[in-house]
């Protein structure tokens, strides 16, 4: 009899444990969306923006904001992993551009 009540307890503490193991894994979407979206993507456009991307590498810097957009569109119907995804190719096209800025050649008057 103590047997099947201890076989019982261990078999209801696992089945415990699995089902909130699998619920903490629910709200990993928005928390790889925060880290992306906000925090990489929005701030490599800035700074791609502020060494003169926009002038130098227009197509980047417009295609990171479009990216962005549809980003933060997507997250609006938490489609979280398509939201990353845009994210992701916004961060590295703001990177890019930022790289064309700063590698673009020196116009000194002489």
């Amino acid at each position: 009899m103590r047997r099947r009540v201890r076989s019982a307890v261990l078999l209801a503490v696992s089945v415990l444990s699995v089902s909130i193991s699998g619920s903490a894994l629910v709200g990993c979407g928005p928390i790889e969306y925060i880290a992306t979206v906000p925090l990489d993507a929005a701030g490599a456009l800035a700074e791609a923006k502020h060494v003169g991307g926009d002038k130098w590498a227009p197509y980047e810097v417009t295609a990171a904001q479009e990216y962005i957009h549809k980003s933060r569109e997507l997250a609006g119907y938490a489609r979280f992993q398509s939201s990353v995804e845009f994210g992701r190719k916004a961060a590295d096209n703001a990177r890019k551009a930022k790289q064309i800025a700063l590698n673009r050649p020196s116009q000194s008057k002489t």
